[in-house]
């Protein structure tokens, strides 16, 4: 499936469940071309360096390192970004997956001592993709050094290698209905 498809499927997905209609218009032209791909990481290591993080701390902390770059990539790039939460196939693996039913429950019942199976990116009108912390924690957990560090800036057509990103929920306010605090 397409990643429009299925970013815009998310979109709808999380008015139903959520009643939150996020605005979203898509961009047919790029932000992530290479003049801006050489700004954009500059940016990014300036920031992680003032906040005084280490690649660790981007390991297996999707939720708050996302939401922490989410303000301070919209005005850096001057566009919309939004906080998209899904899952990743990688070498034909479904990584981070929760079915949408599943999805939905946490919101009747909570999600009780459940591990919350699930990635968070961002992702701009253009569909392109910025993923700050997904390399890391790949890396760590299949020992592939060379990883470390690596942030995914891409448009969805434009990924190699047997990875895809497969959008479901749209914004943060689902962690906050299910009773998923996390601190930043």
């Amino acid at each position: 499936m397409d990643y429009e498809k299925e970013f815009l499927e998310a979109l709808n997905f999380t008015k139903e469940i959520l009643n939150e209609k996020h605005k979203f218009v898509i961009d047919n032209s790029r932000f992530l071309t290479d003049k801006t791909l050489e700004n954009i990481s500059s940016f990014i290591n300036k920031e992680i360096i003032s906040l005084n993080l280490s690649k660790d701390d981007f390991f297996a902390k999707c939720f708050q390192i996302n939401y922490l770059f989410i303000d301070k990539i919209k005005s850096f790039l001057k566009c919309d970004v939004f906080y998209t939460v899904g899952y990743i196939i990688m070498e034909n693996d479904k990584i981070f997956y929760t079915p949408k039913d599943k999805l939905a429950n946490f919101l009747t019942f909570g999600y009780g001592s459940a591990k919350i199976n699930l990635h968070a990116w961002l992702t701009l009108p253009t569909l392109e993709i910025i993923d700050l912390t997904f390399s890391t924690t790949y890396a760590i957990l299949h020992k592939k050094p060379d990883m470390m560090g690596l942030v995914v800036t891409k448009h969805p057509s434009d990924l190699t290698g047997g990875l895809s990103y497969h959008p479901q929920i749209i914004g943060f306010e689902y962690f906050k209905k299910i009773g998923v605090l996390f601190e930043i």
